[in-house]
């Protein structure tokens, strides 16, 4: 039906004046009441080349006078009333597109867009493909008219959720979630609970908590303890953890990780006396080469004792700590340092050469064969050695620093200590602090046991998992996320051919602002996520980030989504970052999430056609995510209220 026409075209506006006979702002056709002249309803016109063009209402004029030319009575627009209309795309032959190329005429006729009009606009989500789409909501443009999101192109490249706190986010999330649920769908989804919102929601999925033994909520929600096994952290993530730094401090922390390893192969017990052996021929040779250097570098004789003295007295008392089942071995490398000992001996200020003379004996008996192996032999990345003997090493290798003359290396390297300490003696980091062996240099065996790679026995099942991670600092959580993302990642980038497109994952990045912040310098150095962003498209590795601070977000991963979810987002800050990041976003989209109510979001990109207002559904059961009530908090019941 034709309620209008256009008066006046602009680039990215067409001015109508309204039919005379138009006078409400409402029409029923075929039993179905459309509103058209409020704004936010949607008006349709023609071009030359006979397509439909789809507009959005945005302005309604009231005319001041009326005027009684010739024209406009031939067309009956003596109507009060204007509106102003911005072209969303068109209907061509191909289907509808967002964009014109052809623009209409003056006094072309405006008419109402029926639900048949849309469906032809929406029909790669609503029609053609409705099994395999996610009822989101409702349209809030088009009142009760149904939203689908095709989930080909939802889950196909990367998402952003966006919106202040309260605005619907974790709703979002968790109707989404569900509605793959209900369909049966065989997805692997991993979600990073940042505030322990989401287990409630899903209580069929697998929850995970760092630090906790198994157990069940008041919500019946049954929780398994999380572990992150220190022995996967590569080199660069235990730099960035300790808070290192890459030139100085690298080759230092690289040095105890291996001694640590060839201080836990000696503490085996001696079922193999050839490598027992070896190790402890090592430990020997180090605290020869470590007193070699003392002898080589002073010049006195007493300098040369206090300072060998220092350094014997250090390394034993570090061995007599020394907890292991091989008992034998560290009483031999003792004994050996009880002879260095004896040999300290100053007679008027001088040592006549008994301790150059004993070092050099014990130097001799070494087989430096059995020295060359077990240096040469270095720790395998994702292979098991003991925590418990990480502060061993590093007191050893700081002694044989100082032995070299490095007189400053325990201030160089004190915020490292500081770290290593935090690492072993925070309840924090109890959840990294694992005895277990099991995965050994397999770290595919570890993201099979938390079902994030599936076996032969589950691989037709569905999986979601939620690690809450509320109880984590921000350093541990960019760790945790971190180096769980480049283990996944890293698993995905070994799929060749066919298999790159088998077995999806998705990560769910809750508060993503947290640890993938903008202009800041990562803990991890150089960000997974916006490696992921980047290049998870080719690995079937996609990301749907939620966030309530956009302007934090990192440019790279925000600009890589092609879907962007946007709840009410009101702070100017974010309003302009997400205006000057995203494409195709204009001013009057800003209008609309500033005055959006909690649940209602705006949804463009891939997934639908064109940008959609959406009142999206509850989430059934629903995450915790509510506000507090205060009244009902501070007076619980009537009879407590108390009036002032």
């Amino acid at each position: 039906m034709i309620v209008g026409k256009i008066i006046s075209i602009e680039y990215d506006r067409f001015k109508v004046r309204l039919l005379n006979d138009a006078k409400v702002a409402s029409i029923s056709i075929k039993r179905k009441v459309y509103h058209f002249g409020n704004i936010g309803s949607y008006l349709k016109v023609t071009n030359h080349a006979n397509e439909m063009i789809l507009c959005e209402v945005t302005a309604i004029y009231e005319q001041v006078a009326i005027t009684d030319s010739l024209l406009e009575q031939e067309f009956r627009l003596d109507s009060p009333r204007d509106l102003l209309m911005k072209p969303i795309g068109s209907y061509r032959t191909d289907g509808f597109k967002l964009g014109i190329m052809t623009y209409p005429s003056v006094y072309a006729d405006v008419y109402v867009v029926t639900e048949a009009d849309l469906n032809d606009a929406l029909k790669d989500a609503i029609q053609k493909n409705l099994d395999k789409s996610i009822y989101l909501g409702n349209s809030r443009n088009l009142q009760g008219y149904p939203i689908h999101l095709d989930i080909d192109k939802l889950f196909s490249i990367h998402t952003a959720i966006l919106g202040n706190s309260g605005s619907g986010k974790s709703y979002t999330i968790a109707r989404i979630l569900q509605q793959v649920e209900a369909m049966g769908a065989k997805h692997t989804t991993i979600l990073f609970d940042v505030n322990g919102e989401y287990a409630q929601a899903f209580p069929n999925a697998k929850h995970l908590r760092p630090n906790i033994a198994e157990e069940t909520t008041e919500d019946k929600v049954e929780y398994s303890p999380f572990s992150l096994p220190y022995y996967l952290l590569n080199l660069d993530e235990w730099l960035s953890f300790l808070m290192a730094s890459d030139r100085t401090q690298r080759p230092f922390w690289d040095r105890v990780l291996q001694e640590c390893y060839r201080f836990y192969r000696l503490s085996l017990s001696q079922g193999d006396t050839g490598e027992t052996e070896k190790f402890e021929l090592y430990i020997r040779w180090r605290i020869s080469q470590m007193l070699a250097g003392i002898l080589s570098r002073t010049d006195s004789d007493t300098s040369k004792i206090t300072s060998a003295q220092g350094l014997l007295a250090s390394i034993r008392a570090i061995l007599s700590s020394f907890k292991t089942k091989n008992e034998h071995a560290i009483a031999n490398i003792i004994a050996t340092i009880e002879e260095y000992q004896a040999a300290c001996t100053i007679d008027y200020g001088k040592n006549d050469n008994k301790l150059s003379n004993k070092t050099e004996e014990q130097i001799g008996k070494i087989d430096f064969e059995k020295i060359r192996d077990v240096i040469e032999t270095r720790l395998p990345h994702g292979q098991y050695y003991d925590y418990r003997f990480l502060k061993i090493a590093a007191e050893m290798t700081l002694i044989d620093e100082e032995a070299k003359g490095n007189s400053r290396i325990r201030e160089y390297t004190s915020t490292m200590f500081a770290r290593l300490d935090y690492f072993l003696e925070n309840p924090e980091c109890a959840f990294m602090r694992t005895d277990s062996s099991e995965f050994g240099e397999n770290k595919d065996k570890y993201l099979e046991k938390l079902g994030i790679i599936a076996t032969d026995s589950d691989s037709k099942k569905p999986f979601l998992l939620t690690i809450e991670l509320i109880s984590l600092g921000n350093d541990t959580l960019e760790l945790v996320t971190g180096v769980l993302t480049r283990m996944i990642f890293d698993y995905r980038k070994t799929r060749i051919g066919k298999e790159r497109r088998q077995a999806p994952i998705h990560l769910i990045l809750d508060e993503a602002h947290r640890y993938i912040r903008k202009d800041r310098e990562y803990i991890l150095k150089e960000n997974l996520f916006e490696r992921v962003a980047r290049e998870g498209r080719k690995y079937a590795c996609y990301l749907i980030i939620s966030s309530q601070r956009p302007s934090e977000l990192s440019p790279t991963v925000l600009s890589q989504c092609a879907n962007y979810i946007i709840h009410r987002t009101q702070n100017k800050i974010d309003l302009d970052y997400i205006y000057s990041v995203l494409p195709y976003f204009s001013e009057d989209y800003l209008t609309k999430i500033k005055q959006a109510s909690p649940g209602e979001a705006l949804v463009f990109g891939s997934c639908v056609p064109m940008p959609l207002q959406v009142e999206v559904i509850k989430a059934d059961p629903e995450p915790n995510s509510k506000n507090c009530v205060i009244s009902e908090e501070w007076w619980p019941s009537q009879d407590s209220k108390v009036n002032f």
